[in-house]
């Protein structure tokens, strides 16, 4: 719009049927409009910045949920292996082991499925990424 109004004055202007006032009129117009598109343009800089920072500290929780889960996890780990050595002979050890990780992989697959479903169920609200 802004550039609209200044051809207008330059077609006025060099026709010479335009006064002044007229003149600083139209100038005035294309500034203020000039101002108007500058304030969207920040508007619209500090919602994507705003958008931004509120994604950052959504990835942080993510992260810092996964670091936690991944602690749990391990501690987890030493309590099962420990409990598989109190029950499992030694000799031939790896065979049983190998059982266990299935078992416990069918287990885990199971609580994922189950956990995911409601999530599923509920309008609006995404499902938990697999």
């Amino acid at each position: 719009m802004a550039k609209r109004q200044k051809l207008k004055a330059k077609k006025v202007a060099l026709t010479g049927k335009a006064t002044k006032s007229q003149m600083l009129k139209v100038e005035k117009t294309a500034v203020a409009e000039g101002l108007a598109e500058r304030e969207k343009l920040r508007a619209m800089r500090l919602a994507a910045a705003r958008e931004a920072a509120g994604e950052i500290k959504m990835r942080t929780i993510t992260l810092v949920t996964a670091a936690l889960a991944v602690v749990a996890g391990l501690f987890w780990q030493t309590a099962i292996n420990d409990t598989i050595k109190a029950f499992i002979p030694v000799s031939g050890a790896w065979q049983y082991e190998i059982i266990v990780a299935l078992l416990v992989t069918i287990a885990a697959a199971v609580t994922i499925y189950l956990l995911s479903k409601p999530a599923k169920d509920q309008p609006g609200k995404p499902a938990p990424k697999t």
